[in-house]
């Protein structure tokens, strides 16, 4: 009964529906998505700073980045971070489930489209969450190598909390009502009505 008085409660459903396997799947194959956004910003940040880089890879679910710099607690010990990128990469699970509990017969290139979008925004947020990483919790050993004034550190903190918060919640939304303007037509037909109502005065 419910999906005969709306769509959206078959879309709603079916989201919910694809959501838990979707995350299991991305979960598990967590090395395999997350390996080239490592690689991508390893050779970045290595060829920006190599006397500070020595290697960011991959163990597991966490980025490991292994650097040059000796902690002033133990002598002759390299600093190593290690980052959580899953924290920002649950992106790809939205948009999916989103794409999927859309009816269309074009879900392969759209999945594909967006998550090349995705992958750029990835970037973003582990490129910032490695440099937020070094400025801030390294500090001074970094800082002797890489000097940051007080505006570059607040433009450093807000890349950083703009690419873990912001973008994998609303980005994933954003592609998908982009990709999707049929089915939201048919979501609600009245709001797009009034609007269309509203045009010829607007440019009369």
């Amino acid at each position: 009964m419910l999906r005969s008085r709306s769509p959206i409660y078959a879309f709603v459903l079916a989201v919910l529906v694809w959501l838990p396997p979707l995350y299991a799947v991305w979960y598990l194959a967590a090395p395999y998505h997350l390996a080239p956004s490592v690689m991508v910003v390893d050779q970045v940040f290595t060829w920006l700073w190599p006397e500070v880089i020595r290697k960011i890879g991959l163990v597991g679910h966490q980025v490991l980045v292994i650097t040059g710099l000796v902690s002033g607690g133990n002598q002759g010990a390299s600093l190593a971070l290690e980052l959580t990128p899953l924290q920002y990469s649950y992106s790809y699970v939205l948009f999916a489930g989103l794409v999927l509990a859309t009816p269309s017969s074009s879900k392969f290139e759209r999945l594909m489209f967006g998550f090349l979008i995705l992958f750029v925004a990835q970037l973003w947020s582990l490129g910032f969450d490695v440099l937020k990483a070094l400025v801030f919790d390294v500090g001074k050993p970094f800082e002797a190598h890489a000097a940051f004034s007080q505006y570059q550190r607040e433009i450093v903190a807000l890349g950083y909390q703009f690419g873990k918060l912001m973008l994998p919640a609303i980005l994933p939304v954003i592609i998908w009502v982009g990709m999707h303007q049929g089915f939201l037509r048919r979501l609600a037909p009245q709001w797009l009505a009034a609007g269309q109502r509203e045009v010829p005065d607007t440019q009369d």
